[in-house]
């Protein structure tokens, strides 16, 4: 093996080691997660408002409120890390059957707060009512009997199992309905729409020209709305979209 062929085949790697040693703490991240738990009675409401991270809800039978916050910072030195957990401040407060939890961002820096993911997830009665609501993040609520109101700033949102009226809304996401036996109003501002087995009244909308309602099983793309299955509890002329829906299925 000449010299050149020799260099021709090391140089490759040794860019390679080169790259991944500048890269390497750009992917490093240590993680924590802040735990509570509140007993409650069915019936309570849980409010959630955050600055960031997304949101997961389950209901599930008992009297508790299972809280878990995981934090992900992306850093590998552990002090910084503790200083950028510190970028949102998590408030935790009870009142008779309702919790409430706040997160509040401690800075105005998008740079800083980009060095931190957060992750709600959540455990209540399963007969509860929940109000949440994220700035950055998506939000999903399974297998829950109780009003339900979900907003995010950026993200998806996903319904699973509800036994309730469903309000939610994205500013860019899609949204997900799947088994809701209540009314549903919902609107997204970029992404799709899809609902299956609704009992209720629908409402929804999406802030684009091209809006398209199908009955079908069939993937949503972002320019459509897809409502496999859907029963109307009472006559609703005002809203036409839904009309459509029983014009479409008559």
């Amino acid at each position: 093996m000449n010299v050149f062929t020799l260099r021709t085949r090391l140089t490759p790697l040794f860019i390679a080691i080169f790259v991944l040693i500048l890269a390497g703490p750009s992917f490093s991240s240590i993680e924590d997660s802040v735990n509570k738990s509140f007993t409650v009675r069915p019936g309570g409401v849980l409010t959630l408002d955050t600055a960031r991270g997304s949101i997961e809800v389950q209901g599930k039978e008992g009297n508790r409120v299972d809280i878990e916050v995981v934090r992900k910072a992306k850093t590998s030195d552990k002090n910084k890390a503790k200083e950028i957990y510190g970028y949102l401040r998590l408030e935790f407060s009870q009142s008779g059957n309702d919790v409430t939890i706040k997160g509040i961002k401690t800075t105005d820096s998008s740079k800083k707060l980009n060095k931190l993911n957060v992750k709600f997830i959540l455990t209540v009665p399963s007969s509860y009512n929940v109000d949440l609501k994220t700035s950055g993040g998506g939000i999903s609520v399974d297998d829950l009997e109780g009003t339900v109101d979900i907003r995010t700033s950026g993200g998806s949102l996903g319904l699973n199992n509800i036994k309730g009226p469903v309000t939610g809304k994205t500013s860019g996401g899609s949204i997900s309905i799947d088994a809701v036996d209540g009314d549903v109003k919902v609107n997204t501002s970029g992404g799709s729409i899809r609902i299956e087995n609704a009992l209720g009244n629908l409402d929804y909308s999406r802030v684009e020209v091209n809006l398209v309602v199908r009955l079908g099983r069939r993937k949503a793309s972002a320019h459509e709305v897809v409502v496999v299955h859907y029963e109307p509890t009472q006559p609703n002329p005002g809203r036409n979209k839904a009309d459509a829906v029983r014009s479409a299925r008559e």
